[in-house]
């Protein structure tokens, strides 16, 4: 590992507030090929801090780390609670995955990470507590390295489960699905088609995109979720996708009338069950099954899918669609040279030693 002369030398490391100055090192870091997931991008995160943080009163932060000016190495995007002692993954339940966005072609991610680490040192010094969350096995394993300091200290668990399911056609997905679901897939189209008249619509892109999305956030309305507290962000989210080909919106229609209404995002060859809601009356159809198998054989079928993902949660159905699964851990790290940071330490250690007493 370089010393730290030799890397300031090597490195410099900016942290930007402005949006535009952020849009500028996201596109100079996309000339250098690197590989941004769509969880990754930049238009992810201006509609996040648009419609998300803002209304928190939180500051997003973006790190990035250049060799040379304009040569944009790494850029890590975080958030400033408004106390400024926490500091945390720019995330939340609308996310699926973090991750540090790199050049992978040059570098690695615990590289980028440490440098990153060691010349914002000061920065991160005024924090007294760290947490990133969402992060996939091989991710959660480079940051904890990455972030071992002796000023540090640092507790890594399982946040939640990530469901997938790998497959070469539609016929491998549908006999990777449970028997149980398959069954209940044609039990429920055979009734739905015996008693009513019903369609389905698919649609990415054109005058269509709007009509869906009107008729998603009404379904949003009589099902049995909880209302969004952003109502921005899935608008705003579906806006800047169409252009980029990523936003499939489907829709069952029963007697004519929408009732059950998915969103899934597309990224090259990987498919994401993003935002699911139907009518509660008409709930003796499992018409969100049926649109999910919908929208699955479309995407595979017009789009080359070979992975369909269900995202985070350990729900039981997701279990009967899915084959595949992996943890997705949080990383919590605790400044223990400041009283807050102990204190939160402690705090979570007894938590842990309770839990464990309990068992």
């Amino acid at each position: 590992m370089k010393t730290v002369s030799q890397l300031t030398e090597t490195y410099k490391l900016y942290i930007l507030y402005d949006l535009e100055a952020v849009k500028s090192a996201y596109e100079n870091l996309e000339l250098a090929q690197a590989s941004v997931n769509l969880f990754g991008q930049y238009d992810w995160y201006q509609n996040f801090v648009t419609y998300v943080v803002g209304l928190e009163r939180e500051q997003a932060v973006f790190l990035v780390l250049e060799t040379a000016p304009n040569n944009v190495v790494a850029i890590l995007p975080l958030k400033e609670s408004k106390s400024r002692r926490t500091l945390s993954s720019l995330t939340n339940y609308y996310s699926a995955l973090y991750d540090v966005v790199y050049n992978v072609k040059l570098h690695s991610r615990k590289e980028v990470l440490s440098t990153i680490l060691i010349l914002g040192e000061e920065y991160f010094k005024h924090f007294s507590y760290i947490q990133l969350e969402l992060l996939e096995p091989e991710v959660a394993k480079d940051f904890s390295s990455a972030f071992l300091t002796s000023w540090l200290k640092g507790i890594k668990y399982v946040k939640t489960q990530n469901w997938f399911s790998l497959f070469n056609t539609k016929e491998d997905f549908s006999l990777s699905c449970s028997k149980k679901l398959r069954n209940t897939l044609r039990r429920k189209s055979t009734k739905l088609e015996r008693e009513k008249e019903y369609s389905f619509e698919i649609v990415k892109n054109g005058t269509s995109v709007q009509k869906l999305l009107s008729e998603y956030q009404e379904i949003y309305l009589k099902s049995w979720k909880k209302l969004e507290p952003y109502p921005g962000f899935i608008p705003g989210l579906v806006n800047y996708g169409v252009p980029k080909d990523m936003i499939r919106l489907g829709v069952l229609y029963v007697e004519g009338k929408a009732v059950a209404s998915q969103i899934w995002l597309v990224d090259n060859e990987h498919a994401f069950i993003y935002k699911l809601a139907y009518d509660s009356e008409y709930a003796k159809y499992s018409p969100g099954t049926l649109l999910t198998n919908e929208i699955a054989n479309y995407v595979i079928e017009y789009d080359g899918v070979s992975k369909i993902d269900f995202l985070t949660g350990n729900d039981a159905y997701k279990q009967d669609w899915m084959n595949n699964q992996q943890p997705l851990y949080n990383l919590c790290y605790f400044n223990l040279r400041t009283w807050f940071g102990l204190c939160m330490f402690l705090r979570e250690k007894g938590s842990q030693l309770k839990q464990f007493v309990s068992t």
